[in-house]
């Protein structure tokens, strides 16, 4: 079962594009990036190399983004909007 997983995995990181950049907004608030619809036209080396760098910036990020975190008597929507971030930036 397993092996059948690695499998069906593989192949779709073979196919995967890079995430497209979040969308620009006068709000505050955070905007999960959009996944892109087709696949990646980088061969199998250059795929490790985008996902490399790319795990790199989300660690980047995250420990930013720990940094600067809320005081925990800010507004609830401060603390939620933050939460969000944290979440993703861990499941990335």
């Amino acid at each position: 079962m397993q092996s059948w997983i690695d499998i069906i995995n593989f192949t779709a990181a073979c196919f995967s594009s890079p995430v497209l950049p979040a969308p620009v907004s006068s709000r505050q608030s955070f905007h999960r990036p959009l996944l892109p619809s087709t696949a990646s036209k980088l061969t199998m080396d250059e795929q490790l190399k985008v996902h490399t760098t790319r795990i790199a910036e989300l660690e980047k990020c995250l420990d930013q983004l720990r940094d600067a975190a809320p005081v925990p008597t800010s507004k609830s929507r401060v603390l939620q909007d933050y939460a969000q971030k944290e979440i993703f930036l861990l499941y990335e």
